[in-house]
C-alpha cells in the first residue's frame, strides 16, 4: 500500500520523473502497448525507490487537471495483461485513491522489482495486424521520457546486484504461465469426447441403413415364376455352394441372430437420443455361424466365424460396432456424471533470477476439502478408464514446451523412481478358455490403474486446516521454467493456495500465493 499524504504530495509538488508520471486517462484495450511500455520502463529504472503512474491527473504550466475514473478498471486485467506479456515477473498494484472527492487510480511499481531486472517482453506484441514489440524488447524510464535499454544500461544493472535465485510458482494454461490460479475444467473435455462419441454413433446408423439388402431365395423364387424368361439363380446357386460340406473341418453351428437384449439397448437408445431407425434396420439375412478347429501355440480351439452374402457380413458387424459404441457412450456418459465439476491444475515452479538454484523444496498449503481424492476417479468398467486414459494423453500430460522443462521422474524426493511400465496383458490362450476381449478389458483397467499412480505421486501431509503437498527439485538453472511432474485434481476449486520455497541459494524461506482472478 502507499501513504496518503505521500501521493498528495507527487500530485501537487512533483513533476514527471524517473518514479513519478501522470496520466489523465486509464489505459484501454487500443492503447496497452502503452501501459506495457510504461510498466517495464519503470521497473527497469535505475532508481531504487517505488515508482508511481498516478490516473486521473494532467499538470501543465503548474495547472492540476483532475478527472475522476468511473468506473475504474479493475487491477486484475491489468495483472493478467503484464504477466501474459512481460517477463520476469513484475510486482505492481493498481489501486484507487480518492483526491479533492474524486477517484483516481495509482499505479504502484514496487521497489523490489529493482532487483529482478531487466524486464522483457516474452513474446511479440501484435497490435492490429502489426508487431508494436518483439520478443526480448525492452525500455528503461530516464526521467521524464522512455527509451530502449543501451550497452551501457545493461553494464550499470549487471554490476548494481549480486546475481542470486529467484524462485517463484506459477499456473499453466493455454500456452501461458500465470500468476494466478488458472484451471481447466474436465466438463468441458468430456462435453467434447461425449459429443464426438454421438457424432460417431450417428454415422454408423448412417451406414447401416445405406447398406441395400440382397433379396432372399424366397424372393428370388418368385420372381422366378413370374418370369417368362427366367435366367439362372445365382443366389441359390451360393446357397448350395455355402450349405456345401465344407474343407479342412469347416461346418455349419447355427443361423445367426442379432441378440434381443442388444437390440432392445440399440432401440432404447436411439429413441433418447433422437436417432430415427429404419423398419428393416435389424435385417440380417440368412447369415451363418460356422466354426473349424485351428491352432494357437500349439493348441487347439474351436473357432467361429460368420458367413454370408457381403451386405449381411457388413450390416452384422456394423450393427456389432454399434452395439459397443452405444455400450461406451453409456458407461462414459454415467462416468462423466460421477465426476462432473471436477477441475485440474498445472503448476510450472520458475527461477527468474540470474542464478542456478538446488535442493529446491517446495510446499503447497491447499485448504481443506479441496483436493480430488483418487478413488473418485476410478472407473470400475473398461469403457470409462479408457475415456479417463484418452484425456491423460491428450490433455493431463506434461508435456514440455520450447519455453518449459518437464520434470525429471528419475530422482523424486530424493529416491531413484522409474518411469511408469504400463501392464502388459498376458498372452491370450483361447484354447484355455481365455477371452480375447477380457485380457483387453484388463489391460484397460490396469494401464489406468498406473495413470492414476503417476498423477498421485506427490507427498501428501494431511494437516488440520491444510492439505500440504511436498515436492523436491535437484535443480533449477537461472532464467527457466520447469513443469510438476503431475497436474492436481480438485474437486472443489480453492480461492487461494500458498506456497513455501526453500532452496540452497536463497537465504530467507519464500512466502508466496496464487489466487484465483475472477
Amino acid at each position: 500500500m502507499f501513504d496518503n499524504e505521500e501521493i498528495i504530495d507527487l500530485i501537487e509538488n512533483h513533476s514527471e520523473c524517473e518514479y513519478l508520471d501522470f496520466k489523465l486517462e486509464e489505459y484501454k484495450s487500443y492503447d496497452y502497448d502503452e501501459l506495457i511500455k510504461d510498466l517495464m520502463a519503470f521497473a527497469n529504472s535505475h532508481n531504487k525507490q517505488n515508482k508511481y503512474i498516478i490516473v486521473g491527473i494532467k499538470k501543465k504550466n503548474g495547472k492540476i487537471t483532475v478527472k475522476s475514473l468511473s468506473p475504474m478498471t479493475d487491477d486484475a486485467v491489468y495483472q493478467n495483461l503484464i504477466s501474459d506479456n512481460l517477463e520476469p515477473s513484475l510486482a505492481f498494484n493498481y489501486l484507487p485513491f480518492e483526491y479533492k472527492n474524486k477517484q483516481l487510480g495509482i499505479f504502484l511499481i514496487d521497489a523490489n522489482n529493482h532487483e529482478n531486472r531487466i524486464f522483457q517482453l516474452k513474446k511479440d506484441y501484435v497490435k492490429n495486424g502489426v508487431i508494436h514489440f518483439k520478443k526480448g524488447d525492452s525500455r528503461i524510464r530516464k526521467g521524464s521520457s522512455t527509451s530502449t535499454l543501451t550497452l551501457l544500461d545493461y553494464k550499470k544493472i549487471y554490476s548494481s546486484h549480486e546475481r542470486k535465485s529467484s524462485l517463484i510458482i506459477q499456473s499453466y494454461k493455454e500456452d501461458e504461465t500465470i500468476r494466478s490460479l488458472e484451471f481447466y475444467n474436465f466438463d468441458e473435455k468430456y462435453s467434447k469426447i461425449i459429443n464426438d462419441k454421438d457424432n460417431n454413433i450417428r454415422g454408423i446408423i448412417e451406414k447401416i441403413k445405406s447398406i441395400t439388402m440382397p433379396i432372399t431365395e424366397e424372393e428370388q423364387d418368385d420372381l422366378v415364376e413370374n418370369n417368362t424368361n427366367p435366367l439362372i439363380n445365382p443366389y441359390s446357386a451360393l446357397s448350395e455352394v455355402l450349405n456345401a460340406p465344407k474343407i479342412f473341418g469347416e461346418k455349419y453351428v447355427e443361423d445367426v441372430e442379432f441378440e434381443a437384449e442388444k437390440v432392445k439397448i440399440i432401440k432404447v437408445f436411439c429413441e433418447k437420443q433422437k436417432h430415427i431407425l429404419s423398419e428393416d434396420f435389424f435385417d440380417i439375412g440368412n447369415l451363418k455361424w460356422y466354426g473349424k478347429m485351428v491352432f494357437s501355440g500349439g493348441l487347439p480351439y474351436q473357432s467361429h466365424y460368420v458367413k454370408g452374402k457381403s451386405e449381411e457380413e457388413q450390416k452384422y458387424k456394423l450393427l456389432e460396432v454399434l452395439y459397443e459404441e452405444i455400450c461406451s457412450y453409456i458407461h462414459v456418459n454415467s462416468y462423466i456424471e460421477n465426476i462432473k465439476g471436477i477441475s485440474y491444475l498445472k503448476l510450472v515452479m520458475s527461477n527468474i533470477g540470474d542464478l542456478k538454484d538446488e535442493n529446491i523444496v517446495i510446499s503447497l498449503n491447499i485448504p481443506k476439502n479441496c483436493l480430488c481424492e483418487k478413488a473418485q476417479l476410478k472407473c470400475s468398467d473398461e469403457y470409462g478408464s479408457s475415456l479417463f486414459a484418452e484425456l491423460y494423453e491428450k490433455y493431463l500430460k506434461m508435456v514440455a514446451t520450447p519455453e518449459i522443462d518437464t520434470y525429471e521422474k528419475s530422482v523424486f524426493n530424493g529416491v531413484v523412481s522409474p518411469m511408469p511400465s504400463f501392464y502388459t496383458p498376458p498372452i491370450d490362450i483361447m484354447g484355455f478358455g481365455a477371452s480375447s476381449k477380457e485380457s483387453e478389458r484388463q489391460e484397460i483397467l490396469y494401464k489406468t490403474e498406473d495413470i492414476l499412480d503417476e498423477i498421485y505421486c506427490y507427498d501428501c501431509i494431511d494437516g488440520k486446516d491444510f492439505d500440504v503437498i511436498k515436492l523436491e527439485q535437484n535443480k533449477l538453472l537461472h532464467n527457466s521454467k520447469c513443469f510438476f511432474p503431475e497436474v492436481l485434481i480438485f474437486k472443489n476449486i480453492p480461492d487461494e493456495i500458498h506456497y513455501e520455497i526453500k532452496s540452497k541459494e536463497m537465504k530467507n524461506i519464500v512466502l508466496g500465493s496464487l489466487k484465483v482472478i475472477n
